[in-house]
């Protein structure tokens, strides 16, 4: 369940934690939209960013998406052996938080998004 953020009007809410304390969309699109625009996706970029996620890991509803051993992890399968270290090192985000939370992939694949001129050239799914 996802409660306000700060109480302020016109924000998204902030979805409670799942499981293991780490915050999953679980294939719930609303919930997905919260985390996507807490994350800082566009609101006109979330149906396409939907469409990756499904395909990708059944929008997070795939337990194997979630296998810290795993060439790619996370709700938006990122590629571990290009950007593992590469975030730990510009953004601090483990590998652990970025393939167990939803929010922090979010942010991650948003980052990755960006580099590559706001296309989903880097992934294998596309829109």
């Amino acid at each position: 369940e996802a409660r306000p953020l700060g109480g302020r009007a016109g924000t998204p809410p902030v979805p409670d934690k799942g499981v293991g304390g780490y915050i999953r969309a679980a294939g719930d699109f609303a919930h997905f939209v919260s985390l996507a625009e807490l994350s800082g996706w566009r609101t006109e970029e979330v149906p396409q960013l939907w469409a990756v996620a499904l395909c990708e890991s059944r929008a997070g509803s795939d337990p194997a998406a979630y296998d810290l051993a795993a060439e790619n992890g996370g709700l938006l399968q990122i590629s571990r052996a290009i950007w593992k270290d590469w975030f730990a090192v510009n953004h601090g985000w483990e590998w652990e938080q970025i393939v167990m939370d939803d929010l922090t992939n979010l942010k991650a694949a948003l980052v990755i998004y960006q580099r590559a001129g706001r296309t989903y050239l880097p992934w294998e799914c596309r829109p």
